[in-house]
């Protein structure tokens, strides 16, 4: 599926460099395909199952959790819009890339609105 392209040097170091064969590009052709037909959406079966039991938790307890969750989403979107920002400085980022991080953007908000809805429903349980 590879093979040896080149060997070079660098200062003390060998350096080889390789190149698919034409098995090799069409197993890539044939995984990338897969890759782009398949159903790729995960669902948060971890916090699915924890909900299940949710009256199981103390209400004070449920609601540090849920806040916890979604302080680390919060971040994890305040780095991620970073780290796009930080690239688009250095290099025109492709449109289909730039569609790559608004969808992931979507989803870490649709999950940081769930949270938040969850909230209110812990807050207003008797």
């Amino acid at each position: 599926m590879i093979e040896l392209d080149s060997i070079g040097k660098t200062g003390n170091r060998t350096k080889a460099s390789y190149r698919l064969t034409e098995k090799g590009r069409n197993e890539f052709l044939k995984l990338l395909k897969e890759g782009l037909s398949k159903n790729s959406v995960v669902y948060p079966t971890t916090l699915y199952t924890a909900l299940s039991f949710l009256d199981e938790l103390p209400k004070q307890a449920a609601s540090e959790a849920l806040a916890l969750q979604k302080l680390d989403l919060t971040n994890e979107l305040e780095s991620m819009k970073a780290g796009r920002n930080d690239k688009s400085k250095h290099y025109q980022i492709p449109e289909h890339i730039t569609a790559i991080f608004d969808n992931i953007y979507a989803q870490i908000e649709l999950q940081i609105e769930f949270i938040t809805k969850l909230q209110k429903l812990i807050e207003d349980r008797p």
